[in-house]
């Protein structure tokens, strides 16, 4: 339903955050000090403390996340800064929509078309002499040793074992990318729109649901990379920037294979690994870097580190379940309304840590995801 903003406002700025889940995004933007309205499919306790009005979407239909913001627009001003997060991979003319009442502040609807069209983007890749795992268009006579990708996927929910025949087949967009054993992960930088700094590299963890593989449990800050692996990461990085015009805070997700940083994902927004920096940003913080880099400003000169690793964890439901009502620890954020409700396989919350070593912080993660997977039991039980 179109929201219908307070008659008096605090002379702040507006700023709408949108996509699939965006409380980081919120609380980024409110720390920044602009008036935040956020559309998203979840509509969590915590995101509602961080927006002045929140709309809801939904997972089944992308176009709803543009007509959330849309309803969210506040008329008085002309067209006031929209923020994106995961949800418009492969969707540009979404984009085109909105940027006719809003400021977009991030890539161009181009740069976002792009998931969804993997042959454009191999080819790109192949240009730009950027390696990446051998991929195929066609069902390879070995599936077991490929995996099967759906365009414009994230967080791993578009991507299956080689076998996967679920479903009424692979899509339009599909295609089989050669399984690496190696280690996953990620690259956090800033762009102006020709050149880029990188803020910090991660760690990534990914968990199976199903025929899911690789579906996206968290990250830390840190990484087990050699100079010359950097150095070929950075590379690849500059070179997308300078070939795409990327802005913003971006992230880019690779594999390692011996010696070599194999490219497997270009997330063009905000990625989940930003809040992990946050705290030692420059400036106003997560949101004020992003806004900065996508007006041509970078804001930092290299890495961010503050001497703290960080590391965040998806807490997913193993059963269907209903949300209790209780004390949320401040390590646990995204928090759901109570009486939500939450199907076996997806996300409930995100657990939150640091600490001084990436091995100390996958520890402080996993025993708190284990306190709070019991807390949410223990709660429940004591409701029913």
């Amino acid at each position: 339903m179109p929201g219908v903003w307070p008659a008096t406002l605090p002379e702040r700025p507006y700023l709408v955050v949108v996509g699939t889940s965006v409380r980081s995004l919120a609380e980024a933007a409110a720390r920044a000090g602009y008036r935040v309205a956020a559309a998203d499919c979840y509509g969590d306790d915590d995101t509602r403390s961080a927006a002045a009005m929140v709309a809801l979407a939904s997972m089944e239909r992308e176009s709803t996340l543009a007509a959330a913001a849309f309803s969210l627009h506040p008329w008085s001003t002309r067209r006031p800064r929209l923020v994106w997060g995961a949800g418009f991979e492969g969707a540009g003319h979404l984009l085109r929509k909105l940027q006719r009442s809003f400021r977009l502040c991030g890539n161009s609807p181009f740069v976002m078309d792009l998931p969804g069209e993997p042959r454009r983007l191999f080819e790109l890749l192949d240009t730009l002499d950027i390696s990446h795992p051998e991929v195929t268009f066609a069902a390879p006579a070995e599936p077991r040793d490929w995996l099967l990708k759906h365009g414009a996927g994230y967080g791993g929910m578009g991507v299956f074992d080689g076998t996967y025949t679920g479903g009424d087949g692979p899509r339009p967009d599909a295609y089989w990318q050669r399984r690496i054993p190696g280690g996953a992960f990620s690259v956090t930088f800033a762009a102006d729109g020709g050149q880029a700094t990188v803020m910090g590299f991660n760690t990534l963890a990914h968990g199976r649901q199903g025929p899911r593989p690789h579906v996206y449990q968290g990250a830390i800050t840190g990484h087990a990379l050699d100079g010359r692996q950097r150095g070929l990461v950075e590379d690849y990085v500059a070179r997308l920037t300078r070939s795409l015009g990327l802005r913003g805070v971006n992230g880019m997700d690779f594999v390692l294979d011996g010696d070599e940083a194999l490219f497997l994902e270009l997330n063009a927004r905000p990625p989940a690994s930003l809040e992990l920096y946050d705290p030692d940003l420059p400036g106003g913080g997560a949101m004020a870097c992003h806004v900065a880099a996508c007006e041509g400003r970078l804001p930092v000169a290299g890495p961010v580190d503050g001497g703290v690793v960080r590391g965040h964890r998806i807490l997913y439901a193993g059963h269907d379940m209903e949300v209790p009502a209780i004390h949320w620890p401040a390590w646990m954020k995204d928090r759901p309304a109570p009486g939500t409700r939450v199907a076996a396989g997806e996300p409930i919350c995100s657990i939150h840590g640091d600490g001084e070593s990436t091995t100390a912080v996958a520890d402080v993660l996993a025993r708190r995801a284990t306190r709070g997977a019991a807390l949410l039991g223990a709660a429940g039980r004591a409701a029913a």
